[in-house]
């Protein structure tokens, strides 16, 4: 299956980067969910869900294939006061424990999602140990 990455990425207000290894479709977090969408009811399928933290924003990455050789990375780049963006849940119900493991280990919440509870971390712990920022929070609190 070919998908037409640039029509796709055009149609959810985004760009399409081909800098790196894998084409990437990125857009804005207002269209990430629809984004899913399309591509789900093209035939492409979930692989992985993570975070990027760049210090002052949080990329969500999404890794999905569109066939056993041709994989296709999802971007949206959030700013640190705000890392809400739409679940995926609703349209691969798999990334159930991807976007729990995101919200536990870099604070990113996923609107929409039926459980967004700690999955690794337990209830009582304070900040997200992938942050940048956490290290220094540590520190702080040590000292």
């Amino acid at each position: 299956m070919t998908v037409d990455l640039e029509a796709v990425a055009a149609a959810h207000s985004g760009r399409v980067d081909r800098e790196g290894l894998d084409p990437a479709i990125v857009v804005p977090r207002e269209t990430w969910r629809q984004l899913a969408q399309a591509l789900s009811e093209a035939g492409v399928w979930f692989s992985d869900l993570t975070c990027v933290d760049r210090g002052e924003t949080v990329e969500v990455v999404a890794q999905v294939c569109a066939s056993a050789s041709e994989q296709i990375t999802l971007k949206t780049v959030l700013p640190n006061r705000d890392l809400t963006v739409d679940s995926l849940w609703p349209v691969w119900p798999g990334m159930d424990w991807l976007e729990r493991e995101a919200y536990d280990m870099f604070g990113v919440s996923f609107v929409g999602h039926p459980d967004l509870t700690r999955i690794l971390m337990f209830d009582g712990f304070e900040g997200y140990p992938l942050r940048k920022s956490f290290l220094l929070e540590t520190e702080e609190k040590a000292s």
